[in-house]
C-alpha cells in the first residue's frame, strides 16, 4: 500500500517522482544500501508516512524531498505514525528536505537483517537495526511554525 515499496534496495536511486492519495508515499524495505531518495513530491497520502525506512542498515541517503502530507491525528501503533518520515534503520542521511509532519525515529531488536558487501547482492552479516543515522539538517514544519532543526527537535513534528 505505498506508491513506491522496494525491497533489497541496493544503489538505486527513486527520484523526480510525485505521488499522493496512497496509504505510503515511498516504503524502503530490508537492505536499502546505497540508495538515495531524491526531489521527490509526496503530499494528501492518507495513512501514514510520506517516507518510511524499514530495517535498513545503510547507508542510504534522503535530500530535497518534500513531504507535505496532512497528518489526521497521532496513532498509538508504531507502524500508523502519522510523522512525515518513519525511520526504523541505521545509517541515514537527512539533507534539505521540507518534512511537514516532523520524522520518527524507532529501534527494531527483534529482527536480524543482512547487510551486503558494498555495491553487492553477497551477504555480508546479519544485525538488528538500531535507529541512528549519519547525517540530518533538513526542515520540519509543524504547528510551531518552519525551522531548521537537529534530530531531537524534529522527532515529534
Amino acid at each position: 500500500m505505498s506508491g513506491i515499496k522496494i525491497h533489497a534496495a541496493i544503489d538505486t536511486e527513486i527520484s523526480y517522482n510525485r505521488i499522493y492519495r496512497t496509504h505510503r508515499g515511498i516504503w524502503l524495505d530490508w537492505m536499502a544500501q546505497g540508495a538515495r531518495v531524491t526531489r521527490n513530491l509526496l503530499y494528501d497520502n492518507g495513512g501514514a508516512q510520506d517516507l518510511f525506512f524499514e530495517v535498513n542498515h545503510g547507508p542510504f541517503m534522503v535530500d530535497h524531498n518534500l513531504c507535505l502530507s496532512r497528518s489526521d491525528g497521532k496513532s498509538d501503533v508504531i507502524w500508523e505514525s502519522q510523522h512525515s518520515v518513519l525511520d526504523v534503520s541505521q545509517g541515514g542521511a537527512y539533507v534539505h528536505n521540507l518534512f511537514l509532519n516532523g520524522i520518527l525515529f524507532h529501534n527494531e531488536l527483534r529482527r536480524d537483517m543482512p547487510f551486503m558487501k558494498a555495491h553487492s547482492t553477497a551477504v555480508r552479516a546479519c544485525a538488528t537495526s538500531l535507529a541512528e543515522m549519519i547525517g540530518f539538517t533538513t526542515t520540519c514544519l509543524s504547528t510551531a511554525g518552519l525551522s531548521t532543526t537537529t534530530k531531537r527537535d524534529c522527532l515529534y513534528g
